[in-house]
């Protein structure tokens, strides 16, 4: 974990395991961990959890805005790049094969993106 920049432009940088049959499901996996992570976890005191409430609180609130965030890949345009950082690997036991990625995600337009939902009571 690493933060690139300053203020405004900050990228957070994050490892994350990516989980799927094949390369892409697996980037899209780790991609959407990351995002997860930062809405709901936060990175650090300075990067915290861009919403502060669990996310089935958060989803029911949303009306469907977090929902479609997700499907429609809106995440993406935070995301500024996925680096590959091995190979993708079985998982003992498991139908599944996993990936280790360097995801850097720009914190503030991950926050301003949910900001603009527009939904009550959603922490900010």
């Amino acid at each position: 974990m690493e933060v690139r920049g300053r203020g405004g432009d900050a990228v957070v940088v994050l490892r994350t395991l990516g989980y799927g049959k094949n390369d892409a499901l697996a980037q899209e996996d780790a991609e959407v961990r990351v995002i997860r992570a930062l809405l709901y976890s936060g990175f650090s005191k300075d990067y915290p959890a861009v919403i502060s409430m669990t996310e089935s609180e958060a989803e029911a609130k949303s009306q469907g805005k977090l929902l479609a965030f997700f499907e429609n890949k809106e995440y993406k345009d935070c995301i500024s790049s996925v680096k590959p950082m091995g190979k993708l690997d079985k998982v003992k036991g498991e139908k599944v094969k996993k990936k280790p990625f360097d995801i850097a995600v720009n914190y503030y337009v991950l926050k301003n993106k949910i900001a603009n939902m527009n939904f009550d009571s959603f922490g900010f």
